[in-house]
């Protein structure tokens, strides 16, 4: 009964969270999990929604407004299934500490942008994604928010939309440090296949002609570093408020694109503020 409540949860926010991004228009945008990690690390139950600011596309100067969703549905001794933006992370591993289960993550490309120049250039295809979610997490016994974990997401596109490996590491530390207000820090490293860098920071012969920028290949290999600090403020038992603001550095053959180098910027700007709901 648990895992039927659990998947129907999860199923009504994911499907709600597709309903956003349409109604508001999303068509690009950077990766949705950096809106919605100010749960991140959490083992107690809870839904959240809120709005967050970030690029238009990876890469972008220019930002907008788009939405933030998490959940957190344990299933029982140390297993959970989690929803960050629009990725679905599970542990099938009954143990406190470790993590291992499948993962799915639906990733927005690149089209109808309002730069003139990239939007010359060829459309990059939202992508469906599976792969393995892989996790460690220490509690404080003495405070169960003061909490730290370290994870890695490993995800293949199944879509053929960029047709690329994506492997993110990312580390998440809370602590509680006055009565209510919870404050920590998420740090992350994102690895990128040929595949996925070329499709999305590539510059083909056509798009050159097409948006006069130059021709250029990229290469696999670390697309970014990300440092985002936390706040989590407890109204009560249940009601909680979260905020985030960070900075996203994109580096190597990311960076060096013409479509952030010459229209955009390396330097990526996200927040957000989510309201949750813990049980």
């Amino acid at each position: 009964m648990r895992d039927w409540k659990a998947s129907t949860l999860l199923g009504i926010l994911m499907g709600a969270l597709m309903g956003a991004l349409a109604a508001v228009g999303v068509s690009a945008r950077a990766d949705l999990d950096q809106f919605s990690s100010t749960f991140r690390a959490t083992d107690i139950d809870m839904v959240a929604l809120g709005a967050g600011y970030g690029p238009d596309y990876i890469g972008s100067g220019d930002g907008g407004v788009m939405p933030a969703a998490f959940a957190h549905v344990g299933l029982g001794e140390g297993r959970f299934v989690e929803l960050i933006g629009t990725a679905l992370t599970t542990n099938f591993f009954a143990d406190p500490h470790w993590q291992v289960g499948p993962a799915l993550n639906y990733r927005l490309g690149r089209h109808d942008v309002d730069d003139a120049a990239v939007k010359a250039l060829h459309e990059v295809d939202d992508a469906w994604e599976v792969g393995l979610s892989l996790g460690w997490r220490v509690q404080d016994p003495a405070n169960a928010r003061n909490s730290f974990r370290i994870g890695l997401d490993l995800l293949q596109d199944v879509s053929s939309a960029h047709g690329g490996f994506v492997a993110d590491l990312t580390a998440v530390y809370r602590q509680a440090v006055m009565g209510r207000l919870d404050l920590g820090v998420l740090a992350g490293v994102t690895y990128a296949s040929g595949a996925y860098m070329d499709e999305y920071f590539g510059v083909s012969a056509a798009d050159a002609a097409a948006s006069g920028l130059a021709q250029y290949g990229a290469n696999g290999g670390i697309r970014d570093l990300r440092l985002m600090p936390l706040a989590v403020l407890h109204l009560d038992d249940h009601w909680r408020l979260g905020a985030s603001a960070g900075w996203q550095r994109l580096i190597g053959d990311a960076a060096d694109s013409p479509i952030v180098k010459d229209r955009g910027d390396e330097n990526q700007f996200v927040a957000s503020m989510t309201m949750a709901y813990a049980w």
